[in-house]
């Protein structure tokens, strides 16, 4: 596997139309040889010749994968389209009679699709992508200073609100506030990344696991 992947990419600028470059990456067919230069962000599965699968890239921007702006704001339904387009295209019907090491780089493109999908779709995790994408972690100390005291006792009332039994009726209201809280906390993420605000991001992030951590005891007790 080794051998294939030195193979895989050599990154060259071309120039375009205007003052813009755009990077590109020239693909070598490990089984026929041929070779073309595609956009370093447009997603590739076959050699040039498109007989051949070709190797995953060993990283990849999931922005790239399913073709949208590196942005926090994205509309579901388009990258829903387009994970369906490519899954569809690399569905392993449409390998069955390719060689063996073929097959398996069409699961692999596969499963990279289903991570960029799967970290995308998601508020909470695009946004620890999109920080990740900037060398920015959050440990637990982010997680404990978020909003400060006056944050983290209300978020201790509510769990002990959750913990004392309360009705069903109750548990509904909680969540129905819960769920306000959380679409704040996005909407404030939102407007961090808009900024280039990393560290705004940190504390809307942290917050926001605090909400998901609620929603998912209320959902472990309300009877739907």
């Amino acid at each position: 596997m080794a051998a294939f992947r030195k193979l895989g990419e050599k990154l060259l600028l071309s120039g375009t139309s205007g003052r813009r470059l755009l990077s590109t990456r020239q693909l070598n067919c490990w089984n026929c040889n041929k070779t073309i230069s595609v956009q370093l962000d447009e997603p590739t599965f076959t050699c040039p010749c498109e007989h051949h699968v070709i190797l995953p890239p060993t990283t990849s921007n999931y922005f790239h994968i399913l073709q949208c702006d590196v942005q926090f704001d994205i509309k579901p339904e388009v990258i829903k389209s387009r994970y369906h387009w490519l899954q569809r295209w690399l569905h392993p019907d449409k390998y069955a009679l390719k060689s063996p090491l073929e097959r398996q780089f069409a699961e692999e493109h596969s499963s990279l699709i289903n991570k960029a999908y799967n970290t995308l779709s998601d508020h909470y995790r695009r946004g620890l992508y999109m920080l990740e994408l900037n060398n920015v972690e959050i440990d637990e100390k982010d997680n404990l200073i978020a909003g400060g005291e006056e944050f983290l006792e209300t978020i201790m009332n509510i769990n002990e609100e959750i913990h004392a039994n309360p009705s069903q009726a109750k548990l509904k209201q909680l969540m129905n506030n819960n769920e306000v809280s959380l679409n704040k906390s996005i909407t404030v993420l939102s407007d961090c990344f808009k900024k280039n605000d990393l560290e705004g991001a940190k504390s809307a992030l942290s917050e926001m696991k605090y909400y998901i951590n609620i929603k998912e005891e209320i959902l472990s007790r309300i009877q739907i």
